[in-house]
This record gives C-alpha cells, sequence and structure tokens, in this order.
C-alpha cells in the first residue's frame, strides 16, 4: 500500500517553478536540511554486538557524530505510537504537558492528536513548513496516518508566520510497509524535493523483534535484520553527500521509539525496553562526542535508571522534536516541554579527536605465576584528557579505573581489553593478550618413618608423599619389601591382603600410607633384616625412591 497526502502534486510544482521551497533558508543557519531516521524497535545494544563491520552506516553516526547509545524513550510508555508523537511534538506522552495519546493501532477517519490533548498540539512540522520549509513523512505502519491526519489541511493550524503557507503541515506523507521500497522512494523523492524537514521511519527491527524476539546477539534473525538496514542508511548517506542541493547542509538524527526484550516492549520499566539510541550527523556536528558530556549542565547521564520528567533530564527521543529546528535555526515548538529553548541539547562543535588506549600487562610483583598487573595510565587524548578506564579480562573479571593487579585462576590463554573515555564522551579500546604459563613442575617427595635400624613389632611404618603438582600427576606409586635384605624384591602395595594397611593420598597429592601392626614382618622367624622401599613416579619423568633397612628388635 502507497499513501500520498494530496498536496503533493503542490510540492512538485512549488519546488519545480521555486526551487527555494525546498528549503527556506534562514539567516545564519548551516544546515537547510534535517532529516529524521526513527529505526522502530531499535536496541543499541544489537549495534554494538554486531561492530562497525558488519553495520558501517549505523557507526558512522558513532563515528562522525554526536550521540548516545544511553538514551531514553517516553518515562512512562515504552510503545510506538506515543513515542513518536513524543518525537515530533517535543511533549511527554501523559500529564498536564502531555499530548495523552495512548492507543497503538491505527487511527480511525478524523482522528486527530488534538482530539485526545484536548487543544491543538503543534509539531516540528508545524514550526518548519509555517516558516516556509517543505515538509514529509514516509513511513512503513499504516497507523502512522495519524499524523497526516492531525496536521492536514482539514486539522492543521493556521500559519501566522510571515506568508501564509497553508494548514497542512505535511506536504507529503508517503506509507510502504516495504521498507526497501520505501527508502528508494524516499531517496529519490529526498533527491528531487530537498525537503527541509523529513521524516523516515523503518519498522522492520520491530516486526522481527516481535515475530523472532528482540535478540541482540550476532546471528539471530533480528540482528540480521540490521544489517538490511544498514544497507538503507546508506542509500540515505549516499543522496545526502552526492546531492548538490543538500551536500554540505543537511542533518540527520537517527532514534528509537522503544527497544526489546524476548517477543515484546510494552513493560516501560524494563531497561531493554527503555533504552534507545540517540545519535546525530551533520555539517558542524561536533563529531565523536556524548552530549551527555558535552550538556552536562542540562542533560544527566542516567546509567541504567530510568528517570521521570520531575528532575535532571536523560536525553530522550523526544528531543528530537525542537533539536531538528534548532538545527534549522527555527524557533522551539510552541507548547512543547522536551528539549526547549532553556535547556536546548547543543550537539554542534569542533570533532574531538579520539583518545588512544594503551592496555600494558606485565607479570606481577610478588613472583607468583598467575599474577598480572594491569596498567593503562599510558592511555592519552590529544585534546582533552582521559576520565574513565574499564578492564575487562575474558577470564570474566570487570575492574574500573586505570591500574590493577590481577591473579587468574589457573593457567590459560587470555585477554585483557582496555575500553577509555575522554571528557568529550570520545571512546577507545585496546587488547592485550595474557598467556599464564602453568608452573613449573614440581618432583614429588617421600619420607619413611621411622629411619633405617631397629623397629618394634608393635611400631607403625608410615610412609609420607608430597606431589605438588597434585594427584592427577603420580603415574606410579609402588611399594616393595625384601626379605633377609638379599634377594627378589615383593611388590606389597596390595590393601587388599593387608587388613592391618591404610592409606590416604588426597587431590593435591599429599598423603599417608602406613601400617599399624609390623608384626606380619618381624615375626617371620627366619627374618633378621628387611629392606624397604618406595618408587614414586610423575608426569615429568621424575622418579623418587627411597629404601630403608629394618631390623626386628629382639
Amino acid at each position: 500500500m502507497n499513501r500520498r497526502s494530496k498536496s503533493f502534486a503542490l510540492v512538485a510544482a512549488l519546488v519545480l517553478a521555486f526551487p527555494g521551497f525546498a528549503a527556506a533558508q534562514t539567516a545564519g543557519s548551516v544546515i537547510d536540511h534535517v532529516i529524521l531516521i526513527s529505526v522502530d524497535g531499535l536496541r543499541p545494544d544489537a549495534v554494538i554486538n554486531l561492530g562497525a563491520s558488519a553495520l558501517p552506516n549505523f557507526f558512522r553516526f558513532r563515528q562522525e557524530g554526536a550521540g548516545t547509545d544511553n538514551a531514553r524513550a517516553d518515562a512512562d510508555q515504552t510503545i510506538t505510537m506515543p513515542n513518536h508523537i513524543s518525537m515530533v511534538t517535543g511533549h511527554p506522552v501523559q500529564g498536564s504537558l502531555g499530548h495523552n495519546w495512548l492507543v497503538n493501532s491505527d487511527p480511525l477517519p478524523g482522528d486527530s492528536i488534538h482530539l485526545n490533548a484536548g487543544a491543538y498540539v503543534a509539531s516540528a512540522f508545524d514550526v518548519a513548513h509555517d516558516h516556509g520549509l517543505s515538509t514529509a513523512l514516509y513511513a512503513s505502519k499504516s497507523k502512522f496516518v495519524l499524523f497526516d491526519q492531525s496536521y492536514d489541511a482539514l486539522n492543521g493550524a493556521s500559519d501566522s508566520v510571515g506568508v501564509d503557507n497553508g494548514n497542512d503541515k505535511i506536504d507529503l506523507f508517503v506509507f510502504n510497509a516495504d521498507i526497501q521500497g520505501l527508502v528508494s522512494q524516499y531517496t529519490a523523492d529526498l533527491s528531487a524535493f530537498a525537503f527541509g524537514l523529513s521524516m523516515l521511519h523503518i519498522a522492520d527491527t520491530d516486526l522481527y523483534g516481535h515475530g523472532f524476539f528482540f535478540d541482540a546477539t550476532p546471528g539471530s534473525l533480528y540482528s540480521n535484520q540490521l544489517q538490511v538496514i544498514d544497507l538503507l542508511l546508506g542509500q540515505v548517506f549516499a543522496v545526502v553527500e552526492n546531492d548538490p542541493n543538500l551536500m554540505g547542509s543537511t542533518a540527520i538524527v537517527l532514534t528509537s521509539d522503544h527497544g526489546g526484550v524476548g517477543n515484546n516492549h510494552v513493560t516501560s520499566y524494563l531497561r531493554e525496553n527503555y533504552t534507545v539510541p540517540f545519535h546525530v550527523w551533520g555539517p558542524g556536528v561536533a563529531a565523536n562526542t556524548d552530549p551527555y558530556f558535552t550538556n552536562s549542565a542540562v542533560r544527566a547521564e542516567p546509567g541504567g535508571t530510568r528517570p521521570d520528567y520531575t528532575g535532571p533530564q536523560p536525553i530522550r527521543s523526544g528531543d528530537a522534536a525542537n533539536l531538528l529546528l534548532d538545527l534549522l535555526g527555527l524557533p522551539s515548538i510552541p507548547g512543547s516541554s522536551i528539549n526547549g529553548s532553556a535547556v536546548a541539547l547543543d550537539v554542534m562543535g569542533p570533532p574531538n579527536i579520539s583518545p588512544v588506549a594503551n592496555a600494558m600487562v606485565t607479570p606481577g610483583a610478588t613472583g607468583n605465576p598467575m599474577e598480572v598487573e594491569l596498567e593503562g595510565g599510558g592511555s592519552t587524548d590529544a585534546d582533552g584528557t582521559v576520565g574513565d578506564w574499564i578492564w575487562w579480562i575474558s577470564d570474566g573479571t570487570l575492574l574500573f579505573g586505570p591500574s590493577h593487579t590481577h591473579v587468574f585462576a589457573g593457567p590459560g590463554s587470555f585477554t585483557a581489553t582496555l575500553w577509555i573515555r575522554d571528557d568529550r564522551g570520545g571512546s577507545a579500546f585496546d587488547v592485550a593478550s595474557i598467556q599464564i604459563a602453568p608452573p613449573a613442575n614440581m618432583p614429588p617427595t617421600v619420607m619413611v618413618q621411622p629411619a633405617s635400624g631397629p623397629i618394634d613389632a608393635a611400631q607403625s611404618l608410615v610412609v609420607i608423599l608430597d606431589e605438588p603438582d597434585g594427584l592427577g600427576d603420580l603415574t606410579g606409586l609402588q611399594i616393595n619389601v625384601q626379605p633377609h635384605g638379599v634377594g627378589p624384591w615383593y611388590q606389597m602395595f596390595i590393601p587388599s591382603l593387608l587388613s592391618n594397611f591404610t592409606a590416604y593420598i588426597d587431590a593435591q597429592g599429599r598423603g599417608v600410607i602406613s601400617w599399624a601392626d609390623l608384626g606380619f614382618w618381624t615375626n617371620l622367624g627366619v627374618v633378621n633384616t628387611w629392606n624397604f622401599q618406595v618408587n614414586v613416579s610423575d608426569s615429568a619423568g621424575h622418579m623418587v625412591t627411597v629404601t630403608r633397612t629394618y631390623t626386628p628388635m629382639p
């Protein structure tokens, strides 16, 4: 299905006859065109997990623009239509300042956002259109017709700014559920008409999340679809960077209405649902910066929390509406409360040079072969300072700060990843490989008590064994007796034949073998001297032999 507003023919005629209508220039404004891209149901961690090689265009926003992957949806709702209305109106969903649209299905004919609010709810489309800019909305869900109905010639407000540009605030509305067809049409029309303010809605991440789970793991159907969307973002970049009417004068804001977990996103208090990306790309935008760092006076990094609207505010997807206008040099939306002029989000400025992470790993100071020293203090930042260090060790350890001593549980191959962030939010990482070798194999030790000499029949004969490398390293243990002190040796380590024999060797290779009563040997009559021998071997080839000579006491 493809739906266009009645004003399309008028827009086309105006653009062809008066090219300046496409984006009426504002005095002092470098940016003449703004694009809002909403990737519906986008989990930012899914983008991070796939990485720049799989998603080069998503990462262009991160590397060439200003943004965060810890923005917030509305404080109370994590569903599609309420959050998209906040995106274009600058109002929260509920409350006295809210637009109060809670329906998430196709509207009835004649429905408008203003009916639920009880008053007209102005939008970014209003301000841009009233200042002479062309506007457009391309959506991949049919329920977005609500915007066309709310801001058409019947329900839109009159234009009180300069020349009357009419009540219909969205010049061109297009619906197409096929996102590839939608983006192809959008980029063609963007090149033809150079919209001043346009919005592109991409639904597939949400559809795949509901159908196959919002699984941020690389290789999931949800994550695989992100690679398709990345190609579509590349089409938008190609037009913006190569069309002479757009290049060097177009900014893009990319965000989302909600995330998702399992196969849904309606539970507003779940972090996976309320965490969304917010990125800005364009001329003059402070590249490689985190707006939380550059806007600390008006925004507060929320960590993992879900702030309401009463305290310090996080960056929200609802910041988009007034940010688009600010980039164009236009005033804020009348009546809006998110990202108004008093607390405006600023994303402009010089590019931030990325810091350079330096992960150094050296042997521990104590000589313990399992111990290493981690040092990230050599990391640098050419145009600022490094403020955050996080170490992630592949044995599952997470450490905060530049320097640490870490002791591994055992030998193996490991990595230590150092992530750093500078004072403008730029980040970098470095990975060090660590090889923990097993300790040198130590030979076993054997003691036999008592020492050679006269022995009473009532005495106990004790063998004390110590295998430093553990019981598993033993490859042989043999105990022999030579009656008369000459002739053949007899193996006697047969516990089932000796009722007075006891043995205990623990997993660490330490143990005792003893005979509580030596009368079995001392009362043989013909025996006046006998030799006792213990042979022990280990996996490294160590052989230890201890021999004792005993004479029965009279």
